[in-house]
């Protein structure tokens, strides 16, 4: 029909947005190319809280410490709204590619579980509920 379809490359907008607003200083994707995931996620900083979604008690707090022995900034541990939740999700609040991408890696989610609710005033960046899948299954010691 003549129509074209335009679509966005993720990484080649952070590029162009660095050269733009970081004076050419290249901060993007491929300053960090080669790098694993962990250092990726530690280089970005993200600040996490760690909520208990299972009635597992104390499960928060055991989590938080085995992230933070990872290199992890968790910052706030504690219970979720309820025990209900059958399934880990992450709630990403100011675009933290890094630390969702390795989040996902080391709690074995899927894209569904990963959330972007943009909040400037939220006083985390990321947020993790645990649900039963990490109770259930998880490499902590």
């Amino acid at each position: 029909n003549g129509l074209e379809i335009l679509q966005p490359i993720p990484d080649q907008i952070r590029i162009i947005r660095d050269e733009v607003f970081a004076q050419g200083q290249n901060t993007g994707p491929l300053a960090y190319e080669g790098m694993d995931a962990l250092t990726l996620m530690k280089a970005e900083g993200a600040s996490v809280k760690v909520l208990n979604g299972t009635p597992f008690a104390g499960l928060a707090g055991v989590t938080g410490d085995y992230l933070t022995s990872l290199g992890v900034n968790v910052v706030a541990v504690g219970d979720a709204d309820g025990t209900g939740y059958d399934y880990t999700s992450v709630y990403d609040y100011r675009g933290k590619p890094y630390a969702l991408s390795y989040f996902k890696e080391l709690l074995g989610l899927n894209t569904f579980r990963i959330h972007g609710r943009y909040d400037q005033e939220s006083d985390v960046d990321v947020t993790i509920i645990l649900g039963a899948d990490w109770a259930n299954n998880n490499p902590m010691p």
